[in-house]
């Protein structure tokens, strides 16, 4: 049976909308998902409404969201809203990500937010493991293609590009736009380095994590799931709350592509492990 999705705003970092999109399970009370996409990502982009369809049948209510300043408004997977991508920092996905679990509490998603799971593909992973890392409301979390840095634009593009052009362009291979990356980006991580150090977030981090990540990763390479697991074993617990799962054939998007064409053997994987691992610490 097709699950029927709803659409909820939340106002996020700034005030500006986050969209939100139900996926009810009929356990009233059981497990709360949220789901955080990646860079030049969307809450509608290839697997994601696939994996959450799963998820919901396997019980557990999940919600996508798109961060305030992604640059898609509505449906629509074209980059519209070049305005608001230039304005994005990790400060203001942080931000959105709080908004959406506040609204949660109060139970407006639905679910058991007492039972709450992140997971998040590529920077998604990165906020979900930066908010799961101090917030308490967060139970478990997992990771997929997870970035260990929270920039890989190349210091000598980005001061290039900062002096002729006064933010930082990067394409998008999808739609082949030109995307905005605006200067106080780069002007935050530079003055609040702490903010967004994924490696003190793994060194934090004690709730159950399940990190999947390809072998053939083409975007963000596997030693930064090696990288943070190595960071985990620092923390209270010895990293012991840590699992890895690498398909041998993953790429960084599992084989999805936009829009989705049905699931790959390692997207199968990884739903299997992701649903298991909800299913035992939720």
């Amino acid at each position: 049976m097709a699950t029927e999705v709803t659409t909820l705003s939340i106002p996020g970092a700034d005030g500006l909308p986050v969209a939100v999109d139900l996926y009810p399970s009929s356990r009233a009370e059981g497990p709360l998902l949220v789901g955080l996409h990646g860079f030049k990502g969307f809450k509608t982009w290839g697997f994601f409404p696939w994996l959450a369809t799963r998820l919901a049948g396997a019980g557990f209510t999940t919600a996508l969201m798109n961060f305030s300043r992604c640059g898609i408004e509505g449906d629509d997977s074209t980059f519209s809203r070049l305005d608001l991508f230039e304005q994005d920092t990790w400060g203001r996905r942080l931000q959105d990500v709080r908004a959406v679990l506040d609204a949660a509490t109060r139970g407006k998603l639905g679910g058991n937010p007492g039972r709450l799971g992140l997971f998040g593909h590529s920077m998604g992973g990165g906020a979900a493991l930066l908010v799961a890392s101090r917030d308490g409301r967060v139970r478990s979390l997992a990771t997929l293609a997870g970035v260990a840095q929270p920039n890989r634009i190349p210091a000598e593009i980005v001061q290039a590009h900062l002096r002729a052009f006064g933010l930082v362009k990067v394409q998008n291979l999808r739609t082949g736009q030109e995307l905005p990356v605006g200067r106080e980006f780069f002007d935050e991580l530079r003055e609040h380095p702490a903010l967004a150090d994924l490696r003190a977030a793994a060194a934090r981090c004690t709730v159950p994590w399940l990190l999947v990540h390809g072998a053939q990763d083409e975007a963000v390479p596997l030693t930064d799931a090696h990288v943070l697991l190595e960071a985990a074993s620092c923390n209270a617990v010895g990293g012991d709350n840590t699992r890895l799962l690498v398909p041998d054939a993953g790429t960084h998007t599992f084989g999805a592509t936009h829009p989705f064409r049905g699931p790959t053997p390692e997207l199968e994987q990884l739903a299997a492990a992701v649903e298991a691992h909800f299913a035992r610490t939720l």
